[in-house]
């Protein structure tokens, strides 16, 4: 299939199964929700879809499910005080390439079957923002042929900026592709998430430097310092997904001037155009460059955490430099 070609309804593969749930509501869930998707293939290109799975256990259909390929951690999902996963998309390499299989559980499509319009528009939402994902993995395998899951980086470095300029670009996609669903409800909760995961990863990643001067491991002081250094950039590019998925009266720079830490909003500010314009060129991108502005701004973020890699004769270095991530992010 092509860029922007679309998967009949009949080849989606829905399967159910739970325990505890009664038959009876199961059953009308069934029906409304395999309506629903079946609606969604009039806009998204889901020749990638392997099949869907609605569940009660998320981590057991996790493990059950066979990703034909030796794993780094596909298996893994989001659960900690702040967040509780209740989807997920899993890459898994069939005979011809990669395929995606979309994981709900069953409290998340609960809106569906409800009265209240908000509970239906956060489950309508989380449906199709998984669906958007299939979609932008169609067009990435596309532009990538055999590339992801297959790719072997060359460097810390490569492996830390591209992997998470894929990550960057995959959520703006479907936040924005999405958003306008449930956008007045979700954009306000990631504004004040954003908040907390600034000061956060500035927190952690002094924590790992101050950390480093006691282990001296310094690829275990890079992974720390990168993760709690983009993990906001990550929620920034859901939030500025969700701000761009309707026309508003609102700027950017007002957003970002009421929302976003004065540490970071240049590179909040930077993340947008970059985005955008990947947006805007969507189905005319350079394979060879379109991500190289994703990168520079991670590596930015990075060195803002006290971290600094280089190359020097085809030998990859790691400096570990003071912590002054609210200077080099003004």
């Amino acid at each position: 299939m092509g860029l922007n070609e679309l998967a009949e309804p009949s080849e989606i593969n829905i399967r159910f199964t739970s325990n505890v749930v009664s038959q009876g509501y199961f059953e009308l869930l069934k029906q409304e929700f395999s309506t629903f998707i079946n609606e969604l293939t009039q806009y998204f290109n889901l020749s990638k879809l392997e099949g869907v799975w609605v569940t009660d256990d998320l981590g057991e259909t996790l493990n059950s499910i066979d990703v034909g390929y030796e794993e780094i951690n596909p298996r893994s999902f989001t659960n900690n005080d702040q967040l509780v996963a209740v989807a997920k998309c899993v890459n898994v390499m069939r005979e011809d390439g990669r395929k995606i299989v979309v994981i709900y559980t069953v409290t998340a499509l609960a809106g569906l079957l409800s009265e209240e319009s908000e509970a239906t528009k956060l489950s309508g939402a989380i449906v199709a923002h998984e669906l958007a994902h299939v979609d932008n993995a169609a067009m990435i395998d596309a532009y990538y042929p055999g590339t992801v899951l297959n790719h072997v980086y060359t460097s810390l470095k490569e492996s830390i900026c591209s992997g998470n300029s894929m990550i960057l670009w995959n959520e703006y996609h479907a936040c924005r592709a999405t958003g306008f669903i449930d956008r007045e409800v979700t954009l306000g909760n990631l504004k004040q998430s954003f908040h907390e995961h600034a000061y956060l990863g500035l927190r952690k990643s002094q924590d790992a430097l101050d950390s480093y001067q006691d282990h001296l491991d310094i690829p275990r002081a890079v992974s720390e310092v990168a993760v709690a250094m983009l993990e906001p950039i990550r929620v920034a590019s859901y939030m500025l997904g969700y701000f761009d998925s309707i026309d508003s009266n609102e700027s950017i720079e007002d957003m970002v001037n009421d929302d976003v830490p004065d540490f970071y909003k240049c590179i909040v500010l930077d993340l947008h155009e970059v985005l955008q314009r990947m947006w805007i060129d969507l189905y005319h991108w350079d394979p060879d460059t379109i991500f190289l502005p994703l990168n520079q701004l991670i590596d930015q973020a990075i060195q803002a955490g006290g971290i600094l890699l280089t190359t020097q004769n085809g030998q990859e270095h790691a400096r570990i430099n003071r912590f002054t991530a609210p200077e080099r992010l003004p």
